[in-house]
């Protein structure tokens, strides 16, 4: 169960020779590795918005109306005539006509009624999203709107489009859901025996074939916590500015990771010998004389170990 006896070797010259005896220096080496992976690039799902109605209505007219368009964050995408929308405002209006009529009331208690009426009916509004401008436009005009429009919560391009001009709408129904590219994931498998490498915050740089020549800077973010058994495998999830939209998710990256860890002793890979329980190297120490020694291994840097 112990470790094997292991003697001293001496070799003449000659003999070194005939076996192909050669040595190599011992170096103390930069340990950063440099890892490369193929990728993709991704949505940044922290930036996709689901855009949708928590009420009941027919799609009137249609300002947003195909895929792939840029739209800027509160520009309309659509009116909507919806009966629940047209009778609340109905209810906010009688509200403030009454709550108006009893302000020189020596009443509190109708003036306060008055007031929690008013808010109740607005609270509904404001909860089905009508935009600030439709209750102010309510609050101006005393005038209920037949369709009010729907503006976008967020900036970005249409990924999706399920609206259509004179559609049927319920609550919850996707009608559009929209990717903000200023910031982008790129996602790539790393083997395992890279994995002690990585880690969160690392600087990545990423080159695709679209752009020849070009590197853009990002950061790793995410490490997946299981291993791919088809391809033995991580995946790692990387953040990278996209302010110019050049980045579209789908397009493959190469991308190249540097994992500083600091400096240690190398030899040659091939110098190392595996008896199963023990690494050995051989120490020259001069006059053909070879001495074995126990080593323990740690990363492997091309050639060297």
């Amino acid at each position: 169960q112990g470790a094997e006896a292991r003697a001293p070797v001496t070799l003449d010259v000659r003999r070194q020779q005939l076996i192909g005896v050669r040595t190599a220096l011992v170096e103390r080496t930069d340990l950063t590795p440099t890892l490369r992976a193929v990728g993709t690039v991704r949505y940044n799902e922290t930036r996709l918005t689901d855009v949708n109605l928590k009420l009941e209505g027919w799609i009137r007219e249609l300002f947003v109306d195909f895929t792939g368009q840029f739209i800027a964050k509160d520009q309309p995408l659509f009116a909507l005539y919806s009966p629940d929308l047209l009778t609340t405002q109905n209810e906010y209006l009688l509200a403030l006509k009454t709550r108006d009529g009893l302000r020189q009331s020596q009443i509190a208690d109708a003036r306060e009624s008055a007031d929690r009426l008013v808010e109740s009916a607005r609270q509904r509004l404001e909860l089905w999203d009508l935009a600030p401008e439709a209750l102010r436009a309510l609050d101006e005009t005393r005038q209920p709107q037949t369709s009010v429009v729907f503006r976008s919560p967020a900036g970005g391009y249409v990924i999706e489009k399920q609206a259509v001009q004179g559609m049927h709408v319920t609550p919850g129904q996707t009608l559009y859901r929209i990717a903000d590219l200023s910031s982008v994931w790129v996602e790539a498998d790393v083997y395992e025996q890279e994995m002690p490498f990585v880690r969160l915050g690392d600087q990545a740089i990423v080159t695709l074939d679209a752009y020849p020549g070009e590197r853009f800077t990002g950061r790793s973010i995410y490490i997946y916590p299981f291993v791919e058994e088809r391809t033995r495998a991580v995946r790692v999830r990387f953040e990278f500015p996209n302010p110019d939209g050049r980045l579209r998710p789908g397009l493959y990256a190469n991308v190249e990771l540097r994992a500083p860890a600091g400096r240690g002793l190398t030899v040659p890979g091939n110098a190392v010998l595996e008896t199963g329980r023990q690494q050995i190297v051989f120490v020259a120490l001069g006059d053909g004389y070879f001495e074995p020694r126990e080593v323990r291994v740690g990363r492997r840097l091309g050639e060297r170990v």
